[in-house]
């Protein structure tokens, strides 16, 4: 990545768990091509729920059931009042829980925590209308270090950053590996890094999840993360990407197998909309990206000291980029698939069936296919590209000649681009 915040580490069906008195109810939902973020709780649609063709069928997995106490936050000694430091009673109260068991944290009510919170009891929920409000902005995260874990409905929150940090224990939530992991309707408000970090993670289910203001990604997976369904998220004025799958060669392990549906990217103080670096078998359906620093849609891989596996298997499919490159400090215009080691071929991506609105106008290009050093870039697939609104007059530039790709269909403000 152009920036990077931390050393990144982190990847079914999308079954959710909505608890309510206790008990989970597994439902399906995703988002429908071009709904709009306004319209977010109403829309549902299958969303990779066994779908042979999804990344994540490899993840299938059953929700769990919450099958024991449902235990108020209030009852076992946090406040809950916004002043007093409920850290050591919230602490206790995860680590009294048992498998089946959930902690709820009411609505109406913030939990002020000064350092970071473990969830270390496999098979538990954490869920109400809540918040949770971190006052150190360096150990701010609610950390998901165990298997079979949801949490729903919940805000995690951070109240001052002054910086941009480094570390996972900086992020909103982390998933710290494991697996069969979901959440569910959670907000993270603020963040010194990363709003969501998956690290490693197995079989995780991330539905609803919206992030604003942080310092780094909205949505980061990386490390290994695999089996991943990502449905109807929103991320708004991150610090770097909305949503991206992320893997660094020091990671070990390459993050892949995921689907990302209808994600919603609004605004970004650096960075691109939804990107894959180094990932492998990701799949992004109906876009909606506005306003981004850099690209809308980044796929690459990177060179220097955090050098990244080369990404391949790569399928953007339907939605809108709406304002791309707003950051005139950077020129990527609205797509740019980019081989910046030189060496391995970028292959297999494609982006298909989007329609591209009021880039820079001053970017260099509306498509780019870049790479350093005549760098390979392989069975890369343009289809129903459709340009409207301002731009820059290029709509494709390339730069290598060992390049192997097809544009079909392509159109600017409603007529047919010659191939």
């Amino acid at each position: 990545m152009a920036r990077r915040p931390l050393r990144w580490w982190i990847a079914v069906t999308v079954l959710a768990v909505v608890v309510a008195a206790g008990i989970a109810v597994a439902t399906t939902r995703s988002g429908p091509a071009g709904g709009p973020a306004g319209d977010r709780t109403a829309q549902q649609s299958a969303g990779g729920s066994g779908a042979s063709s999804s990344p994540a069928d490899g993840g299938a997995r059953s929700a769990t059931p919450t099958t024991g106490r449902l235990v108020d936050a209030l009852d076992v000694g946090a406040a809950g009042d916004g002043r007093t430091d409920d850290t050591a009673a919230l602490q206790q109260a995860l680590d009294g829980l048992s498998g089946g068991d959930g902690l709820e944290l009411p609505a109406g009510h913030t939990f002020v925590h000064s350092g970071v919170l473990q969830v270390r009891t496999p098979g538990v929920t954490i869920t109400g209308g809540g918040t949770l409000l971190a006052t150190d902005e360096q150990a701010s995260a609610l950390e998901v270090a165990a298997d079979g874990v949801t949490v729903s409905g919940v805000t995690v929150a951070t109240a001052h950053t002054s910086e941009r940090w480094a570390a996972p224990q900086q992020t909103g939530i982390w998933l710290n590996g494991h697996s069969d992991v979901t959440l569910t309707d959670v907000t993270v408000d603020g963040s010194g890094s990363a709003g969501v970090f998956v690290q490693g993670t197995q079989h995780f289910t991330l539905i609803r999840v919206t992030v604003r203001d942080t310092r780094s990604d909205g949505i980061h997976m990386t490390d290994g993360a695999r089996y991943g369904v990502v449905t109807d998220a929103l991320t708004e004025n991150t610090g770097d990407d909305g949503v991206a799958v992320v893997t660094y060669l020091s990671d070990g392990a390459q993050a892949g197998d995921i689907e990302i549906v209808s994600p919603h990217v609004h605004g970004q103080t650096h960075g691109r909309g939804d990107s894959v670096v180094g990932g492998t078998n990701v799949r992004i359906t109906d876009v909606d990206v506005r306003d981004s620093a850099g690209a809308g849609i980044y796929v690459a891989c990177e060179r220097g000291e955090f050098r990244t596996y080369v990404p391949s298997q790569v399928t953007v499919s339907g939605g809108t980029i709406d304002g791309a490159n707003q950051d005139r400090m950077v020129d990527h215009g609205s797509v740019l698939i980019y081989n910046g080691q030189g060496q391995d071929a970028l292959q297999d991506v494609t982006m298909q069936d989007l329609t591209i609105r009021d880039t820079r106008a001053s970017a260099s290009r509306q498509v780019g296919l870049i790479a350093d050093d005549g760098g390979p870039l392989r069975g890369i697939t343009l289809a129903d590209l459709h340009f409207t609104g301002t731009g820059p007059a290029r709509l494709l530039a390339t730069n290598t000649d060992d390049l192997q790709y097809r544009a079909t269909g392509w159109t600017e403000h409603g007529k047919p681009v010659e191939e």
